[in-house]
C-alpha cells in the first residue's frame, strides 16, 4: 500500500486545531449497474457520498493553499472532458 504524508493546516487558535487524519483508499468501488434512472440514481448518491467524505475533511485539515492547487491538478487531469471544439 502506498503511503503519503501531506502537511495539515496549522491551528487558528487552541479551539480550532485541524485534527491528523488517514484515509485509507483500498477497496474497489462495487460494481453498478446503469441500465435504468434507479440504478443510475444509486451510482449518483453513491458517488456523491464518496466525494462528499473526501472533501469535507480535506477542507477541514489541509492548508488553503494545499486545497487551491489541489483544484487547479483535478481539473488538470480532467481540462480534455472540458474542452469545447469548434
Amino acid at each position: 500500500m502506498k503511503e503519503i504524508n501531506i502537511y495539515k493546516a496549522q491551528r487558528i487558535d487552541d479551539s480550532l486545531i485541524p485534527e491528523s487524519v488517514t484515509i485509507i483508499i483500498d477497496k474497489e468501488t462495487p460494481e453498478m449497474n446503469y441500465d435504468s434512472p434507479t440504478n443510475n440514481k444509486k451510482a449518483d448518491i453513491h458517488y456523491t457520498y464518496q466525494a462528499q467524505k473526501l472533501s469535507d475533511i480535506l477542507l477541514r485539515t489541509l492548508p488553503g493553499g494545499t486545497i487551491d492547487r489541489l483544484l487547479i491538478c483535478l481539473l488538470e487531469h480532467k481540462k480534455s472532458i472540458l474542452k469545447v471544439n469548434y
